[in-house]
Formats: C-alpha cells, sequence, structure tokens
C-alpha cells in the first residue's frame, strides 16, 4: 500500500530495519548512526522537505585529494545509477564529497520501496567510499582532529 510517510513512519520504518539512528523531529531529520561507524563516512542522514526526502552519506576528503576528485566528479556520478555526487567546500572546514538521492514522496512509497531505495543508495555510495579510501583519498578520524586542531591554531596564530 502506498502512503505518504512522515519523519514518524520513516522512523518506525528505520526500526524495522533494526537500523541505528537519531530522530530530529525539530529539524525533520533522521541521522544514520550506523552509517557514521563505516571508515570514511562522517555523518550520513535523512531529511524530509515538504514531499521530498533526500538520503545523504558525507564524507572529508584531503585537501590534497581535490584536484583529482575535481577531474572524477563527473565519471563518478555517470558510474551510480542512484547516487548524486557533489564536493562541498566551506571555510575553516574539511572539504567532504556527499552522495545524496532524493525521491518524491508526493505519489506515495512502500516500505519495500523506501527499504530498497535505502539499500542500494547505501551501496553505490559504500562503492565509492571504498575506492576512495582504498586510493587514501579521505581523511581518517584521527587525521579529521588533527586538522582541526591544526586550523584553530592556525586561527590564533
Amino acid at each position: 500500500m502506498l502512503i505518504i510517510p512522515d519523519i514518524t513512519i520513516i522512523s518506525t520504518w528505520l526500526k524495522n530495519l533494526n537500523a541505528i539512528f537519531h530522530l530530529s523531529t525539530e529539524r525533520n531529520t533522521i541521522e544514520l548512526i550506523y552509517l557514521q561507524k563505516v571508515n570514511g563516512i562522517s555523518n550520513a542522514d535523512i531529511r524530509l522537505i515538504d514531499d521530498i526526502m533526500t538520503i545523504s552519506i558525507y564524507s572529508p576528503v584531503k585537501q590534497i585529494a581535490l584536484p583529482a576528485l575535481f577531474t572524477e566528479i563527473s565519471q563518478i556520478n555517470s558510474a551510480t545509477f542512484l547516487a548524486k555526487v557533489y564536493l562541498e567546500l566551506r571555510d575553516n572546514e574539511n572539504a567532504r564529497i556527499v552522495f545524496s538521492y532524493s525521491i518524491s514522496l508526493s505519489e506515495g512509497i512502500t516500505f519495500n520501496q523506501f527499504s530498497l531505495c535505502l539499500s542500494r543508495f547505501e551501496e553505490e555510495a559504500l562503492q565509492v567510499i571504498t575506492e576512495l579510501d582504498s586510493c587514501d583519498l579521505l581523511l581518517n578520524s584521527l587525521e579529521t582532529s588533527a586538522h582541526l586542531t591544526f586550523n584553530n591554531l592556525n586561527t590564533y596564530h
């Protein structure tokens, strides 16, 4: 049966999938904690804005990797069916590669469709993340904290 899910229904579906997550109803966001435990992933979430559900996975990248990623981003996008990939650059933060998938919920969706979309999106993103990590292009958690500390020192000197 097709239904138009809200954040509560999606969290129920995630419970049915035995996923570990954190629900933030005021922001209409679900943090996917189970994905944040995967090497190379700093954050993952599901956001609901009006009738659009967006699933995103974020991976911090090394500064030295940016030129290579700029040239490869369109090839990565053409190799993924669901995930759309882009680089996010911000001042005073590590650059991140973002994997994103959006779906309109206005016509409704079933639990099985949600489950299939989520698992296929995760598979695509994790395949690329594993490849980037094997090429030593991603920051690991120790490098991320060291980079932030170094940036903070530069700010004050």
